[in-house]
């Protein structure tokens, strides 16, 4: 049976290809290099990394390890409050080995927005 940390995982990895697929992107889930490979509307082929949380990691602050991350794009979903938020891997606002997201960036106005950059591609 796998860990609970695995299931969590993999859950979230279902979750956001649920997201992107009611978003109108085509997703897929691999096991490899990277979790999801998704195909936006216009035909732009993205690699997605995700991360998921099912508890908050200090104070309001919810704490997402990077990984190995070799894709595109990570999505961090967390899951007490419903919400992805998808970041460019070469953001150099999260160039640490750990992405910090307060809880007031969970909402569901920054995922809709997050996905229109996603179909924008």
């Amino acid at each position: 049976m796998a860990s609970r940390n695995t299931q969590v995982g993999r859950a979230g990895e279902y979750h956001v290809a649920s997201v992107l697929e009611m978003a109108g992107i085509e997703a897929t889930k691999l096991d490899g290099t990277f979790d999801l490979l998704a195909v936006t509307p216009a035909g732009t082929i993205i690699s997605v990394e995700v991360k998921t949380r099912a508890t908050v990691s200090y104070s309001d602050v919810w704490r997402f390890g990077r990984g190995e991350g070799r894709s595109q794009w990570y999505a961090l979903y967390c899951v007490p409050l419903g919400v992805v938020r998808f970041f460019r891997s070469d953001d150099p606002k999260h160039k640490r080995k750990m992405f910090n997201v307060r809880s007031a960036e969970f909402t569901s106005a920054a995922q809709a927005a997050d996905i229109e950059t996603l179909l924008s591609l």
